[in-house]
Order: structure tokens, then sequence, then C-alpha cells
């Protein structure tokens, strides 16, 4: 693209400034050479001048453009073209003059004047288009033609100066010669139209400025239309030959691009007859309040005749809608009274109707009465229907529906006859046949009467009556479930007691409702007229006192008024502390039933429930209040340490039956003032605690008021101290001396606090409570520093196991329980010696070290702590060591140098800040890594040790234990470590690679259990890079140094393996014997090997198999060899031995030496014996015994 814009902005600057330099060349030569004679060539001159003149002309318009990019600018759909500006106008004006002619604009000829003649000849119009041209040019010129659908025939003048040329569908042109004024006839033919009311036809033309039509049709007496119209010129039509027998029409029409001819006969062309016709009728009456709607379809059937005028009859009083047909044939009508009985509704049709004919009349009454006739006449004569006028029959169907609110019964049926609505309704009806009545009927003699009552609301009601007894009022919850049908309501109706108060009332639509007390009666008014359900809810309460003994009364009701039916619940609800009763001998109406609502609402719980399915309703109930009970679970928890007893009692109190508020709890003198109460249940709150002015037998009691009355639970703690300094100012505490040991006991009194009724008997204002149970438990916890013994006071108490608790969490020193008030333990405390524990245990430790063929390695190191420490922790690594920031837990803390300890030579001594939030019992995980330098770079031999110093954590004076450490070692692949270094052992899955004896094993499958090991949560907590294979160890204990033996193992590789193949070569000359038992041999030793370590045997095997195999291969290789050349020789030979000294001979089996007496037939070689030479020396072989080679030719598949 870079290229391709260069180019094109290289033609722009030579298009835009060489053309001024030519200029500037040209003003620059001789005058000869510029003037007119000389500046253009001559045709006929050959001269080179002229010839070169020509040339630069050409030149002067060429663009070059690279051939090898020419394709890419014409593909270019955005490139650009550079021409000449005359060349520019050119293409302009060349655009300009086709869009005229396009558009139907010639310049060079012009239509003044259009005359159009047409003649209807049967469903054809033919026409002669008279066109008048004004030519302003010599030649030809063209003229754009437009008639549309119509067929062009011949076109004059024809002597060869007008063609006309089609261009499109409905489009032309005609092709003029000549200048000045031309006359153009052209016969065109269109097709006429025909629909029920008239004929037409149209034409498309070209718009003139004179245009006129002469139209013919061959019928006389037609009315036409033509549109466009602009004024109808006269016309003298007596001077034709057919003047009786055709019309013709003049117009003027002026610039139309189109026209329409439209006509029809003025009056019936054929005999005149009698009318004869019938008529049906189906009339659909809509009855409402005040308002009677009727839409009546007429059918005329014309059976002789013409129907020209149409005559409808309807009622006087009657008001007409709307008079419609389907067909569209109604020119107009008209409504007029036809003295004082009915009305006559005339409609004018546009032609003649001859077979049928429907009209819609829509028409609507008021009724004067309930009563009301819809169809026939009345006894005075007048018309109550809609009736057909001037036919010869009258048929019809009636379909009456009413309003919901309304509802029809016939009074007078006469010439009627009662049908099905539903096929009735087929006619057409959109009214629901369930909602409408049908009858047939014949003319205006029939009659139908009906009278008009309205619609009774038929009220259902379904109550749900909840009545609620409290302390101090009878609560009532009514739900009333209206269902209203037939018609709707605009207010309900309700009666109460006069005990009763009505507070709060909702319903659905409701606008206002009115209590009136005197009357006992609730009037509820709607938004609007209702039907259907209604829900209404209704809350009252009247008086009542709780605390009354035998209280008889009736339970308030509510009543709904004017209903046909009333079905209903009630539901009886009463807190714990009132007893209700049912007074049976003076229930009305109403029965048991069990119900499914809910069992309690608030604190009351549900008594009784009734249901009823009419009216009256009576239910009388007796009260009577009912004592409060009761009961109190005490768990006191006594901690005792070393400086002070603390004692936690929860006090359940559970109440029964009645709610009370207040408590009474009695606490030991001694520590009455600095006891502290709250309350363990949320929902309850202490409003007051008052304490007793006296004590009672050294007890205080204390009073708790709670903010309400409540029942169930009530939770209570009781706190209070003991501190030993104190003791021998309130006594609590005597130091006693035992014999048996030399530490001395302090002797501590427990006693839980007591429960007391909250009132007494003579408060008659007050509820009465009885207090039914008290019964607790006592447990010990001591310090781990202290021996507690105790010994329960009086026979109320009970020594229990701590796994027997049931109050308070299975676990303590002690547990006691009791069952009755007053109850008391006595504590023996006596204090241990403090004896020094270790510090900082390490539990569990993973070190993991990346060695590498350089003088640095990586160290990670992670320990899981649990250390009494809570700010630093000391830890000792290697001189120059490049530590990076250690973490706590996977976050980040800081280590500073330990400056005021001394660590051992070559160690560096730093304190980790181990600050943390959790208890110091809590163990925590510690990673450390850093990059620690070596002593002199390792793997460069065939094998050595390799030293590697690891992290000391704490001190070493016994202050810090380690209990399991592991060690990962990272190597190159091809290093092997060998053998356990001292105090330490390899453990882990080993990976042998057999096919890549270079490799050494790796545990790298061990080592992803290594984080579950540590219980490691935080994955490592940072990055540590690995590479190469991984040696697993295990030690127990402080480790500060391991020592690695290893070796290269491309060289461990080619000493066993050589070796292997050395021995191999060598005993292939022994017997059978000899090989076999040097293998059990070499296998007892390996397995001895084996079991004293394991992983160095294993990397030796790995080294050695190549070896192996190669060794057995050689074996097998030579004992095949070995018993081919014995089977060819046939006998045993003796050959000296290269060394001198000594024979060696050949044994031959038997089967080798055997020679078959018959040759092989088709052989000639195996007919002959071979020749030995007796003074040949053969190489000496050592041929396997008769039962070798038995059991080798059965495992090679038998003798050959």
């Amino acid at each position: 693209m870079s290229r391709l814009l260069s180019i094109v902005l290289l033609l722009q600057f030579w298009i835009l400034f060489c053309p001024p330099l030519t200029v500037a060349q040209e003003s620059d030569a001789p005058e000869e050479l510029n003037s007119p004679e000389t500046s253009e060539p001559d045709p006929g001159d050959k001269s080179p001048a002229a010839a070169e003149s020509a040339l630069a002309e050409k030149w002067d318009r060429l663009i070059y453009v690279p051939f090898r990019e020419l394709q890419k600018v014409f593909d270019n759909q955005d490139a650009s073209v550079v021409i000449p500006y005359r060349e520019y106008m050119d293409l302009i004006q060349k655009y300009l003059d086709a869009q005229d002619r396009k558009n139907g604009w010639s310049p060079d000829a012009v239509v003044t004047s259009s005359t159009y003649t047409a003649v209807v000849d049967r469903d054809v119009v033919r026409i002669r288009a008279e066109l008048q041209l004004k030519v302003m040019k010599d030649g030809w010129v063209r003229v754009p033609l437009t008639f549309g659908s119509a067929a062009t025939g011949k076109v004059l003048p024809a002597d060869g100066s007008v063609l006309l040329k089609g261009t499109g569908e409905g489009q032309y042109e005609l092709l003029v010669r000549g200048e000045g004024d031309k006359k153009v006839e052209i016969e065109l033919l269109a097709s006429v139209r025909t629909s029920p009311e008239s004929k037409s036809f149209s034409l498309k033309c070209p718009p003139t400025g004179i245009s006129e039509l002469l139209f013919t049709v061959p019928e006389a007496d037609q009315s036409v239309t033509i549109t466009p119209l602009q004024v109808l010129l006269p016309f003298d039509s007596s001077s034709e030959k057919n003047a009786g027998e055709e019309t013709t029409v003049k117009a003027s029409l002026g610039s139309v691009a189109q026209f329409e001819v439209q006509w029809n006969p003025r009056a019936g062309t054929k005999p005149v007859m009698d009318l004869l016709a019938s008529a049906s009728t189906v009339s659909t009456v809509r009855i409402e309040t005040g308002l009677i709607q009727t839409t009546s379809k007429i059918d005329y059937e014309v059976l002789r005749g013409e129907l020209r005028d149409v005559g409808v009859l309807a009622p006087l009083d009657a008001r007409i809608i709307d008079v419609v047909s389907s067909s569209g044939r109604i020119r107009s009508w008209n409504v007029t009274s036809v003295g004082e009985t009915h009305q006559l509704i005339s409609m004018e049709l546009i032609s003649p109707i001859t077979d049928r004919f429907q009209v819609e009349v829509q028409s609507e009454r008021t009724p004067t009465s309930d009563t009301i006739q819809i169809v026939g006449k009345a006894d005075d004569g007048k018309l109550q229907g809609i009736h057909a006028d001037a036919v010869v029959r009258e048929s019809g169907r009636i379909l009456v529906s009413t309003d919901s609110s309304l509802t029809t019964v016939v009074k007078l049926q006469s010439g009627m006859k009662r049908v099905d609505a539903g096929a009735a309704g087929k006619s057409g009806s959109s009214v629901r046949s369930e909602l409408q009545q049908a009858w047939e009927f014949s003319g205006t003699t029939g009659k139908l009467v009906l009278q008009l009552k309205p619609v009774e609301p038929r009220i259902l009601v379904d109550q749900t009556s909840r009545l609620i007894f409290d302390d101090d009022e009878l609560r009532l919850s009514s739900k009333l479930d209206y269902t209203v049908e037939r018609a709707g309501v605009f207010q309900l109706q309700l009666k109460f007691p006069d005990s009763l108060n009505i507070d709060t009332v909702r319903a659905d639509g409701m606008s206002e409702f009115n209590v009136d007390k005197a009357a006992g009666q609730l009037t509820l008014s709607l938004t609007q007229k209702r039907m259907g359900a209604i829900t209404v809810e209704i809350t009252g309460h009247q008086s009542f006192n709780a605390t009354e003994e035998n209280v008889e009364s009736e339970l308030p009701t509510i009543t709904p008024v004017d209903t046909e039916r009333e079905t209903g619940r009630i539901l009886v609800y009463a807190p714990q502390f009132v007893d209700v009763t049912t007074v049976e001998e003076k229930l009305v109406g109403v029965f048991s039933f069990k119900s499914e609502d809910a069992e309690t609402v608030g604190r009351a719980v549900r008594v009784s429930s009734w249901n009823y399915t009419r009216r009256p309703v009576a239910v009388f109930v007796r009260t009577t209040p009912r004592p409060a009970q009761l009961s109190a679970t005490v768990a006191t928890t006594v901690r005792v340490e070393p400086e002070m007893t603390r004692q936690n009692s929860i006090i359940t109190f559970n109440i029964q039956n009645a709610g009370i508020d207040t408590f009474k709890v009695a606490v030991p003198e001694l520590v009455a003032g600095d006891v502290r109460f709250r309350t363990v249940s949320r929902e309850h709150v202490i409003q007051q605690r008052n304490r007793a002015e006296q004590s009672v037998d050294g007890w205080v009691t204390w009073t708790l008021v709670l903010q309400n009355e409540t029942t169930g639970d009530v939770r209570i703690g009781v706190d209070w101290d003991n501190r030993s300094a104190d003791g021998e100012e309130n006594g609590d505490t005597t130091p006693v001396q035992n014999e048996n040991s030399p530490a001395s006991f302090r002797t501590i009194p427990v006693e839980p606090p007591r429960v007391l009724p909250p009132f007494a008997a003579d408060q008659n204002e007050r509820r009465r409570v009885t207090l039914t149970q008290v019964r607790g438990e006592i447990r010990l916890l001591r310090h781990e520093s202290l021996s507690i013994e105790a010994d329960s006071q009086g026979d109320a108490v009970e020594a229990i196991d701590v796994r027997e608790l049931e109050l308070m969490d299975a676990d303590g020193y002690l547990a006691y329980r009791y069952f009755s008030q007053p109850a008391s333990v006595a504590i023996r405390v006596r204090k241990h010696e403090i004896h020094e524990v270790v510090e900082t245990v390490v539990q569990r430790s993973l070190i993991e070290v990346v060695t590498e063929k350089q003088a640095m390695a990586s160290y990670r190191c992670r320990y899981r702590i649990v250390t009494s420490e809570r700010q630093r922790l000391r830890i000792d690594l290697r001189e120059d060591c490049d530590l990076q920031a250690p973490t706590i837990n996977g976050q980040r803390t800081t280590v500073e140098r330990a400056t005021d300890v001394q660590s051992a030579e070559g160690n560096e001594a730093y304190y980790v800040n181990i600050s943390r939030d959790d208890n110091s019992g809590e163990p925590f995980l510690l990673t450390i890594q850093f990059r620690c330098p070596l002593d002199g770079v390792p793997y460069q031999k065939r094998g050595s040790v390799l030293p590697l110093m690891l992290p000391v954590i704490g001190q070493d004076d016994g202050s810090t234990v380690i209990q399991q450490s592991i060690l990962a070692v990272w190597a190159p692949k091809d290093i092997s470590f060998i053998g356990d270094p001292d105090r330490w052992n390899q453990f882990g899955r080993s990976k042998v690679s057999w096919f890549r004896p270079f490799d050494s094993p790796t545990s790298e499958s061990s080592t992803s259990g290594l984080n579950e090991w540590l219980d490691d949560q935080f994955n490592g907590s940072a990055e540590f890079a690995r590479q190469g294979n991984v040696s697993l160890y295990r030690s127990v204990g402080r480790q500060s140094e391991v020592v690695l033996t290893w070796w290269n193992r491309p060289f461990l590789f080619l000493v066993i393996s050589g070796t292997v193949i050395l021995a191999a070569l060598i005993l292939r000359r022994t017997p059978w014997e000899n090989r076999i038992t040097m293998l059990l041999l070499a296998s007892f030793l390996v397995s001895v090997w084996w079991l004293k370590d394991g992983y160095a045997a294993l990397q030796f095997l790995t080294a050695a198999w190549p070896g192996v195999c190669i060794g057995g291969a050689i074996w097998f290789v030579n004992l095949l060899l070995g018993s081919g050349g014995d089977a060819r020789t046939g006998h045993s030979s003796q050959a000296g031995d290269d060394g001198g000294g000594g024979h060696s001979q050949a044994v031959v089996s038997p089967s080798a030496t055997s020679v078959p007496d018959t040759p092989a037939s088709g052989t000639q070689e195996s007919a002959v014996a071979p020749k030995v030479d007796a003074t040949f020396t053969a190489t000496p072989v050592v041929s396997p015994a008769p039962e070798v080679v038995d059991a080798m030719n059965k495992l090679m598949g038998g003798s050959k």
C-alpha cells in the first residue's frame, strides 16, 4: 500500500506541474514555432517535424503506471482517476442528458396538446390518441411516452418520419424526424372492468398542457363519470348517425398522467314487473337497566321483479342508531314517522336487487315500566318490534339477553314459539347462549310481553372467629369470606353484641365503615358495586378479669345481615393461667370439631373449637384462674485457681400455667455485695435488682424483676469470686497440715445459690405461684498447678461421675448432685511444686535443598512449632546466607541478627518475630527460604561426599526439642546418592528409569504427600523452584548437618556394567555349574545387601542390569555357536592352549557325533564326510553336558 500511494502521489505531482512546464518551454521557443500556422501540423505533412509535434501531443496525455502494480490499481475501489477538465465536463453533460431522457423531459421536442377519442366496443375500449408536437431541431428527437396497461395499435403518419419504440413495461419512446409542428396519431386498446354497480376503464397518458377526451358508449341513457375532471365540454350528438342509441361525453382533463372513466345505466331497461319478495329477520335484544338495545338483521329474497327501495318498520319510540348493508348497496336512508303507530326506515339502493339482499338495523329504546313488548303490535296498534315492509311473507327469530342484574319473566306469549337458544345463536349472534332466550315468530301477528325484575343478590358467608382470653380483656378476631352472586352490592351490614367494642375493620374495596353502638350494627360501604369474593376482617374486645373465680360469660360473635346462608367456626384460645370450661347446657347451634388452624396465638393455647351452619349461635364458658407453677435447676461451676475461687451458677426457671416477672434468689451474706446477676436468655432482660435489708441465717435475698411476664424457661446467671487473700477476714478458708505431705491444704466451702418463692402467701393481690422443685449440680474445675479434694455436706448432696452431668458439659475434676436446698460442698486445695518444661517443641520439620553444579544451594525449611515464646525465636544459619523474609502461617514476618548470643563457628544467629494472636498452645507453621554457599563446586568428580548445613532452631540447652525431620535433596539427574548418612535413613518409594540407565532413581512420587504430612494449609507459603531427581531422608532429634555420599551416574554405570560384562566374558569358558553357582552366590549377596541398604542396592542394580543383559546375551550366543560347531565336526578335538603348558579337551556330545547312514537326498556335500586335518590347531570349545543340551533343546523348541 505504501508503494502504491507513492506512485499515485507521483502521478498527481506530474499532472499538476508538468503542463505549466510544457507551456513555459513553448513560450521560450521562437515565434515562428508558436504561430498558429505552425502550431498545428498538417495532416498531410510527412515531415519529421510534424511527426514529432503529433507525438508530443500524444505524450502530453500519457500517465505512467507501473505495469507490475497495474492490476492492484484497477482492483482498488477507492483509487482516483485524473482526467482533463474538458473531458470531465463532457461526461457531466452526457450524464445530465441521460437523466433528462429518463425522467421524460426532452428539450428538443414538446407535446403541446393531446386529444383522446374512446369508443366502447363490448369488453374493449378503442382509443385514438392525437398528439400535437413542436420539434425544435432538425434530425431525430426522442419523446418518452407512457400508456400503462393499454395495448398500442398503428402509428400515423406512416411515412417513416415517426417511429414508436418500446423501452419497458408500459414505457415507449416516440422518435420524430424533422423540425416544425407534427401531428401523431396512435391507436390504443384498453380492457373494460365490470363491477356490480358500473363499468370502467383507465389509461396512463403523457402530461400535456391541453388534454381533451371524447367518450362514446353504444348504449342510450348512460351515466358517465370521468376522474379527474376539469370541465365538461358541450357536444352536439344530434348530427350523429346513432344519436338515439349511444351516449357521448366530451371533457377537458387538463395536465394529467392518468384518467379513469366509469359508466352505468340511469334507469333499468328490463320490463317492469310487480315486486314479490320475502324476508327473514334475526333480532338480538339486549335488556339492561333503563335501556333496550336491538340489532336486527333482515335477509330479503326477491322472488319476482326488482327491489329498488327497501322499507323497514320500527317502533315509534325507537331511536335508529345505524342502518348498514354488508354488500354496500345502500345509497342513503332516512326515518319518517307514520302516524302514532310506528316509524318507517326508507333506504335508497344504488342498483336494483334481483336475488338476495341483507340489511342490518341498530336501534335502542327506553322502557317506561317493568313490562315490555319486544315483537308484534300492542293492543293500541303501536308496533313494538323491527319488521320488514312490503313483503309477502316475514319470518324470524328473536334472541333476548339480559344484564346480570335483571331477570325476565314471560307475561304474554302469542304466535311465538320458544326454541333452543344454542340453535338460534348459530345465525351469528355473539351473545353467549346460556344468557339468552330464543323465540321464533311470523309477521307482526305474534306477541311477546316480558316483565323485568331486578336480581336480588345471593350472599353466602363463611366466618372464622378467634376469641383470645388475656389478663384484662377478651379479644375477638373475625374473618368473614363473603361470596356475592347474581347481583352486586354497595354495602354490607353486620350486627354485634352490646358488650363488644369494635377496634378495626378491613375489607376489600371498602371506602368507610360506620359503627352504631346503640343499635349494635356495623355498616361497610364499598367503593363500587361488588360481586364475587369479598373478605372482611374485624377485630374487637370486651372486658374480662382473669383473677376472678368461676366467671360465666357468653362468647361474643359477629352476625352478618341479609345472608342466604352462613357457616363458621369459633376457636377459643386461653393462656395457661386461665382455666376455660364450656357450659354444655347453654350451647346453641354449635358442634365441636377438630380444627387445623394454629395451636397457639402468642402465649395463648387453643382450648376448644366449634363450628356451626346456621343461626342462632350461643357459646357460654366458665373461667377460673390457675396458679403458676415454678421449678428451677441450678448448674454451679466452681473454678479453683491459685489466687481465687470463681463460682458461676446458671439458674434455669421453668414457669408453667401463668406468666410471672419476679424471681427471688438467696446468696451467702459474705458475697452478697459482690454477686453479679445476668440473663443468659437473649429474649429476657432484668429490669430491677433489689437486695433485702436484713439477712436470714447468713443468707441475703435478691429480688429480680423482668420487663415482661413470661412463661417457659428463663435462664439467669449468678456469679461471684472468693479471693484467698480475704480468707482470714471472711473466714471461708482454713489451712490444714497433712502428715503425709509437706504442703498445706486450704479448705473452701462451696454453697450454690438458693431459689425461693417469688411471692409470700399473704400477698393476695399477686398471682399465686407454687415452687414445685429445685435441683442442681456442682462441677469442680481446678488449675493444673493445684490438687483438690471435696466432701459433700449433708444428705442432700451426692457425689457423681462427671460423665453423669446433665445440666452442663460432662467434663471437670469432681461433680455432685442435689435435689433439695440447702446444699454445700467443702473443698480442700493443695498447690503443686513448679517444674521446668520444654519451651519450644518442633513437632515436624521439613527441609528441602536444591543442589546444582554450582557453589550455591537453595533451601526451604518449614517447621510446625509449639512454643511458649510470644515475641521471638532463635534460629542459627550458616554465615553468608542469602536469607529471604520468613513467614508465619503464610503471613510475612521480620527477622533480625542476634548480637546478644554466641553461635557455633561458621554459623550466625537470628531472631524471628513470632508474635501472633493465637494461644501459645496452638501450633504454627514457620517457613524460611535462603541460599547458602557450599564447600566448593559439587558434582565435579566421579564421586565424593556432599556436606549440607541445616538450620538449628532454638538453643542447645534442652529447652528446644525436635521430634521428626524430613530432608528432601534435589540433585542433577546424573548424580546418585548412595547409602544412608549418619543419623539419617532414606525412605520413600523410588521411581527407577530402566531404559535410561544414566538417570538416577528419584522419589518424586513421595514428595507429593509432604505437605499433608506437615499439615501445610498454605501450600509452602511461597514459590520454590525444584529440578532434577530427589532423595528423601528421615531423622529423629536435633540435627545440624548431613553428609551425603554421591557418585556420577554414567561413571557408576560404566564401572558396574563393565565389571558384570567382564565377569561374563571370563566365566563363559567355565562349565555351566560354575556359572549358575556364581549367579546364585551373587543373588544371595545382593539380597543380603538389599536387606541392609535397599536404596544403595537399588542404585547399583539399576546401573548393573544393562551389563547383566549383555553378559547373558554373550552366554546365550556362546551356547548357540558352541553347539553348532560340535555338530559340524562330529568328533572331539584337542588343541593346545596359546599360553602353552597344558591342553584343553573338547567334549563332544554323542548326539552331535552321530552321522546318519544315508545322506540327505539332493545334497551332494552332505554325502561326503568332511576332512579334518590332524595338524589343524582349533580354538578350544567348551561343550555343555548332555543333560544341559537336552534342557536347552526343550527350551528352544526341541532337537533339530
